[in-house]
């Protein structure tokens, strides 16, 4: 068998070991978001209590009480609550897309610059394996073909350039 083939498939099951790979991750970056928004929801809860118990309205008024304060220092704690509030809804938002979207959205979510440092840290934990939903699978398989043809294409061209080069010599002089 030609060498070349062999490389090619060698190649390919790489690939694919590696795609399969992405809806593992997928599955831990999820659970990563569960935890990170139930440690947040308790705090965020806990603001609530406060924000009631003192007759206002939502966190959102409490927290913009607190920054309308002359101390330096509730100022800054107020705007520390805003950003982790932010935070939470943003990751409340991240976990209802891993959670409910197809596997193509739960990439694209995953890989937006936006979440990079989330990816970074569940990837810093993350533990190989193999995906047990034909689903993942399938879309594993599928984008492990996709990328194997999109590397391929440039020596299949030069191949073809080749072979074509190769037949107009031939069939000028013999």
């Amino acid at each position: 068998m030609n060498p070349i083939r062999w490389i090619d498939r060698l190649i390919f099951a790489t690939i694919l070991v590696c795609a399969l790979q992405i809806p593992i991750l997928s599955d831990q970056y999820r659970q990563y978001l569960a935890g990170y928004v139930n440690a947040l929801s308790e705090q965020v809860e806990s603001w609530q209590i406060l924000a009631y118990e003192f007759d206002f309205q939502s966190v959102e008024a409490y927290i913009k009480h607190l920054e309308s304060n002359d101390d330096v220092l509730v100022v800054k704690d107020a705007q520390n609550k805003r950003a982790t509030l932010s935070d939470y809804y943003n990751k409340q938002a991240g976990l209802k897309v891993m959670t409910n979207e197809q596997f193509p959205q739960q990439v694209i979510y995953m890989l937006s610059p936006n979440n990079f440092n989330t990816l970074k840290n569940v990837a810093s934990r993350y533990q190989p394996g193999i995906p047990l939903s034909l689903n993942q699978i399938g879309y594993s398989v599928v984008l492990a073909i996709l990328i194997d043809i999109l590397f391929l294409m440039p020596f299949w061209g030069a191949k073809r350039f080749r072979d074509r080069k190769k037949s107009k010599f031939s069939s000028a002089y013999f």
